[in-house]
């Protein structure tokens, strides 16, 4: 009996030695299992990168896409084009058990809105290879060069005289494609006022004789105040010929040339016929026939390039009429034998300048200086032949005394007493002295021709 028990003992403790034995061995040709990755918890958040440059993070990206659409159309509306951001934005998934924290959205918006540019399509309008303005489109920048050429068209056509066969510009004009920030892009009207208008360009103007500032800068199309700027230090009111000014002129970004007919009259000036009249006293005349140029309508072909004249041919000339000879009545009656040929002084005064030559040239008289108003008298009897305003000698009086003989001059009068034809007493009074024409007082001219000779009156005088 206790053999049977040990032996049953021994049987249970070499199975379960056996069974630990299969246990150990199949622990040998086991590896230990991994980590479970899915067992431990993961984050999916987003990177967001403008131009390479890490600017914040976000879990939503959808957030971030509907946040650029929503600037994108904000731009528009504020811009009136349609737009597009300039820069690359990247939004990179990634996945992290410790992500980062989120940018807060509204320090992301706020950078993002500094970061980015926005352009649209756009032209470039280039003339001579620089680019001089940007516009929305092509047609726009079509109708600025368009409206240029017609309105020049017109103005020169504005002249029933002109028949304007074609205008165009000069330059080569380029439209260029490109992107550009709407902020650049210029409204036509400025576009057009750009091109013609251009730059400033200074330029040096010798001032010539004769030249005064309004003049030059009328023509160079300058106020005086905008010459003024142009030359500080300079006193353009005292400009003398030889002096030079700078002018700051307009250099057009565009040239217009023009090809036109235009036509002109031209006048072939007629004859003048003196014919002598003895019923006529010598100072009449009378027209006989009143002459007129005749008239040639004469075409010419002109070539215009920024507004200057650079080429001209004659088409056609066409005879309109022809002139017609001036036909003047001279009188020859003779004045008869008035004076006695013995003068008096005709207005008392002083001796201020004498007969003969003086620092301003030959004088042909003697000047007597006396208050205006002084009653001037006839130095003898004879006839008045002219009695009015004459130019430098002011109004004055002549009086023939005689066939031509005797001439005597009362010159710078304030006003007269007598009128031509007038037959006039020796001492009588035929003015008033005054200041007329060029005088440098108030004094009376007096001379004495003999034979249409001046001679010193003071020798005329019987005292």
């Amino acid at each position: 009996m206790k053999a049977y028990w040990f032996r049953a003992l021994l049987f249970a403790l070499v199975v379960t030695l056996i069974s630990l034995g299969l246990t150990v061995l199949a622990g040998t040709t086991q590896t230990h299992p991994e980590i479970d990755i899915e067992s431990i918890e993961s984050i999916e958040y987003h990177e967001i990168y403008v131009e390479d440059t890490l600017v914040g993070y976000t879990q939503d990206a959808g957030w971030i896409h509907d946040l650029l659409d929503q600037m994108l159309l904000t731009w528009a509306i504020e811009t009136g084009f349609q737009v597009r951001i300039q820069e690359d934005i990247q939004v990179v998934a990634m996945v992290s058990s410790e992500p980062p924290d989120p940018t807060p959205p509204e320090i992301l918006q706020r950078d993002l809105q500094d970061r980015l540019n926005i352009v649209t399509h756009a032209v470039g309008i280039e003339i001579g290879g620089e680019q001089v303005a940007v516009v929305a489109n092509e047609r726009d920048a079509q109708e600025i060069l368009d409206k240029i050429v017609a309105n020049h068209f017109d103005l020169r056509a504005s002249d029933e005289r002109t028949t304007v066969h074609s205008v165009e510009i000069v330059e080569e004009v380029k439209f260029i494609s490109l992107p550009a920030d709407p902020a650049t892009i210029v409204d036509p009207e400025k576009v057009e006022q750009i091109l013609l208008r251009g730059t400033d360009r200074t330029i040096l103007h010798e001032v010539q004789q004769g030249e005064t500032a309004w003049a030059i800068a009328e023509t160079a199309g300058l106020s005086v105040g905008e010459l003024e700027r142009a030359n500080p230090g300079a006193n353009v009111s005292r400009i003398f010929p030889g002096d030079e000014l700078q002018l700051v002129v307009a250099d057009p970004h565009i040239t217009l040339r023009s090809d036109e007919e235009r036509w002109y009259i031209r006048h072939v000036p007629n004859r003048v016929e003196t014919r002598t009249d003895d019923s006529l006293w010598p100072w009449e005349r009378v027209v006989l026939q009143a002459g007129k140029p005749g008239e040639i309508r004469v075409t010419v072909r002109i070539l215009l390039e920024g507004g200057q004249e650079i080429d001209r041919a004659i088409v056609s000339e066409e005879r309109i009429s022809d002139p017609v000879t001036h036909i003047v009545a001279r009188g020859t009656k003779t004045v008869p034998q008035y004076g006695t040929g013995q003068f008096i002084l005709p207005a008392s005064g002083t001796l201020t300048s004498g007969f003969g030559w003086r620092n301003r040239g030959f004088h042909y008289g003697i000047d007597l200086a006396m208050p205006i108003g002084t009653p001037v008298k006839a130095a003898d009897k004879g006839m008045v032949t002219l009695a009015g305003s004459t130019g430098n000698y002011g109004i004055m009086i002549k009086i023939d005394h005689g066939n031509g003989e005797y001439v005597t001059v009362y010159a710078h009068l304030s006003r007269t007493a007598v009128s031509v034809g007038d037959v006039v007493e020796q001492g009588q009074v035929i003015g008033y002295s005054g200041n007329t024409g060029r005088s440098t007082g108030p004094h009376l001219h007096f001379e004495i021709r003999v034979n249409g000779v001046p001679r010193n009156p003071i020798g005329f005088f019987s005292d």
